[in-house]
């Protein structure tokens, strides 16, 4: 009872102490801001004052243009010669320029012949009737015109244009305009009575900054934003001019003075007249009144603290009680759902990977028996198969994909890719599905698409692929047609629309709100055959989402549906794709390669720091006959250039040391200059829009990007080879193309070694299995799996001592090798298909240039590993002959030395 006594007393005397000290703060706050609304009244009249006068100014040099306009419509003065013309101008200015404010007065005809008062003379250069908007806006308007302030070139000194229309039954006759220097505008502005630490400025109606004591807004020729500089206070001022709100806007200043702005608007030129008061000027009268209120206050604040110091730890105990008991229930929650969240994801995990190792054996034999087979009912059987393993293995996908987004694991990783291969996929990826259920599939590509874009084409592939498996799914019969077409291109850059349309069953307009939710199925009982997980449009809409994009529905039920997205691409080349189905119909069987020329006379050095780029080449252009020297560094380059005439070098650009620049242009220089006229192709894998431009520059003949293509390689090789030395192969018969396929098998009849075959299966295998897309690779390989094999051996075989450098510069912070180890590791990452390696590399590389430590710590330790686990994979399923081979080959390929 005691106890509760002494809380009744705390509280009484805490509500009385409480209300008179509410009572006091509110009367001091009504006080307080009636104070200040009155102040900033007195500063917005200021500020109305203020663009008064800077109105009255320009009116009276407007009133100079606005009467000699209407003297020239009455007296029919523009029809007299130029002279005359010329000299009336002249006269009227010495008249009615009695400040001696206007710079000149001149007269433009609508077939924009100038007279002006000025001597000077319009040479005709410049289109005055469409590109100078004194005339342009003066002739559409009719009114007076008013620019922004700017230097004049000839006086250095600011001015503005008044413009007018002359009109003469309703003919445009021409426009007069005025150039009027400012200065006294402008002083008038920096003059205006203001308080201590205050200022003014003044901004045009588009907020450029015309007058303001900050030197960052000095412009040259044309006025800055107020917004264009970074630090800008006047964001908050912006919004309060472009919402038309007439009050007082607080902000902290550029020179860290908090102030106040009142605003008020010129009615001739619709600028903005600007007063910042310091909110201590502001300030000066709410002194003395704060004084008085404190002293009222200040015996209850006194008397009351011990009970309310008192009252607060007993609170205050009670209060952490509470909080530690939340707290607790808090984290034992949060331990509860990470514990389930983990649980989850190891379970996604550990099942799909223990059902993706049996269905891959599954699929991999069945290819076994649909490659060996001649009985036509197995062979269907076996189609079946392999139908139902990949629909299997996409559930699965869809489930780990699922995983990853919720874990925010999901990354788009950004290539190179050919959109005419993409298209050929996508069709290829969802015929069979259409043509089983007689559906009619329609593709319609913009022919005027890019050849190759840089994104992450798997990642669009796998929205496509959701989106058109989808449509085949819920449509019984009728079209489902895929588009792709051109919205604009701007700075390098491609928007490209996508959409997926069917005339299946439609999404009633209930169930529109479920489509993206996890795990669910629309219209079950319509739907109960229908295969699915229900995650497809949940994975599509966040991969979008990481993509910066967003999946578009439109739907009528029993009618169909249309899917659509729209995408930013990077453009890689620009030559438009043309037909389509040329890509899907050509194909890209192995053994379909045929070189496009011989040239067994002529003669090329290849120079890269990277073994396997060097081998690479040599293997694309084996068939070819050419004869082939290589340099591991920009001094071997320089050596062998002095010994032997070469018909092209084909140079690496960023190589430890001496880059490719440098050995060009000392190649060129040599004395006797056996190399000085060969052409010289920079190997880059700058890929950025402006590229080929600056390396063209700096001395290149041409620019080849890695991976290298092979195609592209040959096509750059017979533009600078010489004729004479090059024999062009437009097409040869069937049998001449067999004996070279047989020599060529004959040549590389380890090949056909079963147990070779075998070995390159299971690589290709465990490749794919983490995540290396052995297609690509395969591409950059001249689609030849023995030189994919080669290649991957190469790579494996440089990597400890790539690894050793990469590290070494990590310890001692030497960014300038470490970009370049790295640069080189981005490019052969690349080059086997690995594009997640790749792309980590680049971003590598990327802040080696910007001394980018903590981006190097973020990221080097993961490139680190997925290099050893790859080069591991690589090792662990070639065999023993295959490694001392390559790496017996890799070392002829960097030592090689020509007499």
């Amino acid at each position: 009872m005691k106890s509760l006594r002494a809380k009744m007393t705390i509280l009484i005397v805490m509500v009385v102490l409480g209300s008179s000290v509410l009572m006091s703060l509110n009367s001091y706050q009504r006080a307080k801001s009636s104070l200040i609304v009155q102040l900033e009244d007195n500063y917005m009249a200021s500020a109305q004052k203020n663009a008064l006068e800077l109105t009255a100014w320009v009116n009276t040099n407007a009133t100079i243009i606005d009467t000699l306009a209407a003297e020239i419509a009455v007296n029919d003065i523009t029809l007299k010669d130029y002279d005359a013309f010329h000299s009336y101008l002249q006269h009227s200015n010495e008249l009615l320029n009695k400040n001696g404010y206007v710079y000149d007065v001149y007269f433009t005809y609508p077939n924009n012949f100038m007279v002006c008062a000025s001597d000077f003379v319009a040479d005709g250069t410049v289109d005055f009737v469409h590109e100078r908007e004194w005339y342009t806006t003066s002739a559409l308007t009719g009114e007076l015109y008013f620019s922004a302030p700017y230097l004049d070139s000839d006086t250095n000194q600011s001015v503005i244009t008044i413009s007018k229309a002359v009109y003469k039954d309703n003919e445009l006759l021409g426009v007069l305009a005025a150039d009027i220097f400012v200065d006294v505008l402008i002083d008038m502005v920096y003059n205006a009575d203001v308080g201590n630490e205050s200022y003014a400025f003044l901004m045009d109606q588009n907020m450029r900054m015309l007058a303001h004591p900050n030197e960052f807004y000095k412009y040259d020729s044309t006025p800055l934003k107020v917004m264009d500089d970074p630090a800008s206070p006047y964001g908050p001022l912006v919004d309060v001019i472009q919402n038309g709100y007439d009050k007082m806007v607080f902000v902290d200043d550029y020179d860290g003075i908090n102030r106040g702005i009142s605003t008020a608007r010129m009615t001739n030129t619709g600028w903005y007249v600007c007063i910042a008061t310091s909110r201590d000027e502001i300030s000066k009268g709410v002194g003395g009144l704060l004084r008085g209120f404190v002293i009222s206050t200040i015996i209850s604040i006194v008397i009351g603290v011990f009970i309310a110091i008192f009252l607060a730890r007993v609170l205050d105990k009670l209060t952490r009680q509470e909080q530690e008991y939340r707290q607790q229930v808090l984290r034992l929650e949060k331990q509860a759902a990470d514990e389930a969240s983990r649980a989850k994801s190891r379970f996604l995990a550990d099942m799909s990977h223990e059902i993706r190792t049996p269905i891959n054996a599954i699929i991999g034999m069945n290819e076994m028996i649909l490659r060996e087979t001649d009985n036509g009912d197995i062979r269907e059987y076996s189609r079946n198969i392999r139908q139902s393993g990949h629909n299997l293995l996409q559930l699965i996908n869809g489930i780990l994909d699922f995983s990853k987004i919720e874990d925010g694991k999901m990354e788009i990783v950004p290539v190179r890719y050919r959109v005419g291969s993409q298209v050929a996929y996508l069709l290829n990826s969802i015929s069979d599905r259409a043509n089983a259920k007689k559906l009619k599939l329609e593709f319609n590509i913009d022919p005027q698409l890019p050849t190759q874009l840089y994104g992450d084409d798997t990642r669009i592939n796998q929205v496509i692929v959701n989106l058109l498996t989808n449509a085949v799914k819920y449509t019984e019969k009728g079209t489902v047609s895929f588009s792709i077409q051109t919205k604009e291109k701007k700075d390098g850059r491609i928007l490209i629309y996508f959409e997926v349309k069917d005339t299946g069953i439609g999404i009633q307009e209930e169930d529109m709100a479920k489509l993206f939710e996890s795990f669910e199925r629309l219209d079950v009982v319509r739907n109960r055959n229908i295969e699915g997980t229900g995650l497809g449009m949940t994975i599509t809409r966040k991969l979008l989402d990481l993509m910066d994009s967003e999946l578009k529905v439109e739907s009528v039920y029993g009618k169909g549906s249309v899917f659509s997205f729209e995408l930013w691409q990077e453009i890689a080349d620009e030559s438009p794709l043309g037909d389509y189905r040329e890509y899907s119909e050509g194909g890209s069987d192995e053994g379909s390669y045929q070189e496009s020329f011989h040239a067994e006379r002529a003669r090329i050095l290849v120079v890269d720091d990277t073994k396997m780029n060097l081998f690479v080449v040599q293997s694309l252009l084996k068939k070819t006959g050419i004869k082939i020297d290589t340099a591991g560094s920009g001094p071997d380059s320089i050596r062998l250039s002095e010994e032997n005439v070469y018909d092209v070098i084909l140079m690496d650009q960023r190589m430890p040391g001496m880059d490719g620049t440098q050995a060009m242009k000392l190649i060129r220089e040599q004395e006797g200059g056996k190399n000085a006229k060969t052409p010289v192709i920079c190997l880059t894998a700058d890929v950025i829009r402006g590229a080929r431009d600056r390396y063209l520059k700096q001395g290149f003949d041409d620019y080849l990007t890695k991976p290298i293509d092979g195609a592209e390689l040959e096509k750059m090789l017979m533009t600078y080879l010489p004729e004479d030395k090059l024999e062009r192969i437009t097409g040869l018969p069937d049998k001449e193309i067999g004996n070279k396929a047989d020599a060529a098998a004959k040549d590389n009849s380890e090949i056909t070694d079963p147990e070779k075959d075998n070995v390159m299966k299971d690589l290709l295998k465990a490749l794919t299995g983490i995540g290396v897309n052995t297609d690509t690779g395969i591409s950059h390989s001249a689609n030849d799996k023995e030189v994919y094999r080669s290649v991957l051996s190469t790579f494996a075989g440089e990597e400890k001592e790539k690894a050793r450098s990469l590290q070494n510069s990590y310890e001692k912070e030497d960014w300038d090798n470490y970009g370049i180890t790295v640069h080189s590791l981005k490019s052969s990452a690349g080059m086997i298909g690995a594009a997640g390696l790749s792309s980590l590399a680049a971003g590598l590389e990327s802040a080696a240039q910007n001394n980018d430590k903590a981006a190097i710590d973020k990221d080097h330790e993961r490139v680190m590993e997925l290099y050893e686990q790859l080069t591991a994979v690589i090792d662990d399923h070639l065999i023993d002959e295959d490694k001392g081979m390559d790496e017996e080959d890799g070392d002829d390929v960097l030592e090689f030395t020509p007499k």
